[in-house]
């Protein structure tokens, strides 16, 4: 199996999450931005932050479930805490934003009792089915943690199973998953799938299909001469690429990019150093980017909340300015939570849940991922 880096952290991977997370905050934003036909590709961020996980998780925890020196649940409980600081936020400014309704009385405001059920269920992950109920949307408080929520799936399915599995069975579960997302991506006509209750199940097996495809690539990438030809620099340029410029792409484009450029460039970044500039931008782009995904939609809310509140205008049409300055200060607050809340949090809980021999925040830290996605 390959060795991890002295730091534990794998700096192009970050680097990619970090862009690929500001790629989907522009996406979602492009109500305000304007900016045309670019990013239109970017959804297909989400199948980056799967294949990633995958991979990190792989590379992190692997070997100790294999040898069983990490029990399963132990496992559960750090990716709970790598999961929740972050993630409680945003569920929080989502409920602060419906609750500033109910307050002021305005009239799209939810019920309180409806408002407490939806928080009630997305708190644990679980997506709201009743399309009657206001605010609208499986996950409505924090929009993108539909994929947090599939990943989470996942992660349990490696941390009970799939660890475990031999490489011959986990092709077979790859070809299986492959085959029922493909096919629904027929029937859907679309490779973004996941994130509306009509085709919640269908990303669910996107992401077992991709997250299978990450820990495939870390089984074999100690045996693939081929990554030493592999540029992670041009590969993540062509990543970035795809998900910036690529426009309309037909599902043959769709497939290249995410079936060979993303697993090539995830094969490449192992193992390969970054210095200078290039490292702190990294770590700090890896640092911001979970933070990035699940705040910019909340924060989203507030800021056209505010705008429509003071101006007295529905349309969004002439404001640009406010699209610009809520990436500035998604950003902005996105590094102020992962710094000064996110990361402490994490390590006085990894304090508090520590065994005497080895630390689960060593762990934690190793893995500094999720999405993902």
């Amino acid at each position: 199996m390959p060795r991890p880096s002295r730091s534990g952290r794998l700096l192009w991977l970050d680097g990619a999450r970090g862009i690929a997370a500001i790629a989907v905050m522009c996406y979602h934003y492009e109500e305000l931005v304007h900016v045309g036909p670019l990013l239109s590709s970017a959804y297909l961020a989400v199948d980056l932050f799967f294949m990633m996980s995958g991979f990190v998780l792989s590379h992190s925890y692997e070997a100790k479930l294999r040898s069983c020196r990490l029990p399963t649940g132990k496992y559960m409980l750090s990716r709970a805490i790598r999961l929740y600081p972050t993630f409680l936020i945003a569920l929080a400014l989502g409920a602060a934003y419906y609750g500033s309704k109910i307050i002021l009385r305005t009239s799209d405001a939810p019920d309180l009792s409806a408002l407490l059920s939806i928080l009630s269920r997305n708190l644990f992950f679980l997506p709201v089915t009743a399309g009657t109920v206001v605010p609208t949307g499986m996950y409505p408080l924090a929009p993108s943690s539909w994929s947090l929520a599939t990943e989470v799936i996942a992660s349990i399915l490696y941390g009970m199973f799939l660890a475990r599995a031999s490489t011959t069975l986990l092709v077979g579960f790859a070809v299986v998953f492959g085959a029922v997302f493909l096919a629904d991506v027929a029937a859907f006509g679309s490779f973004d799938l996941g994130w509306g209750l009509a085709n919640f199940v269908p990303g669910i097996f996107r992401t077992l299909f991709e997250f299978t495809i990450g820990i495939l690539l870390y089984r074999f990438s100690s045996y693939s001469s081929a990554k030493r030809w592999l540029s992670p620099a041009v590969l993540l340029a062509g990543v970035t690429g795809v998900l910036v410029l690529v426009t309309s792409p037909s599902f043959l484009v769709i497939g290249l990019c995410c079936y060979l450029l993303f697993p090539a460039f995830i094969l490449s970044a192992e193992g390969r150093a970054v210095t200078g500039v290039m490292e702190t931008a990294f770590h700090e782009l890896g640092r911001v980017s979970y933070a990035v995904y699940l705040l910019h939609t909340p924060m989203f809310l507030w800021g056209t909340g505010i705008f429509k509140f003071v101006t007295r205008q529905e349309s969004l049409a002439n404001a640009s300015w406010l699209g610009w300055a809520l990436i500035v200060s998604t950003i902005a607050a996105s590094y102020v939570v992962a710094r000064f809340i996110d990361e402490p949090a994490r390590a006085w809980l990894n304090a508090r849940t520590r065994p005497r021999t080895q630390s689960l925040g060593a762990l934690a830290a190793r893995a500094e991922w999720d999405r993902v996605s």
